[in-house]
């Protein structure tokens, strides 16, 4: 049993809000670490016992997935302003 799964939701959530605290990693970017949420939230998921806990967690996933489309494409756009500006 992971310790995710040994804490129920309240200990899932909290895994979950620990996901970017690492100390010592590497800078990542904020696209990166919302597919992190998002992979989280899916491993979260599937070890819900509850249908309703599991669909929530995908919705979550979803969302951070999102998130991580919506700064990569703003990414590109500054990317490409400062490319014109150069």
């Amino acid at each position: 049993m992971s310790s995710i799964q040994g804490y129920g939701t309240a200990g899932r959530l909290s895994a979950l809000q620990n996901v970017g605290q690492k100390s010592g990693a590497a800078t990542v970017s904020k696209s990166e670490e919302y597919r992190r949420f998002a992979a989280e939230c899916l491993k979260i998921g599937q070890a819900a016992e509850d249908e309703r806990q599991r669909a929530i967690f995908l919705q979550m996933a979803r969302a951070w997935l999102a998130l991580a489309q919506k700064d990569e494409a703003n990414a590109d756009r500054r990317q490409n302003l400062e490319d014109e500006i150069n």
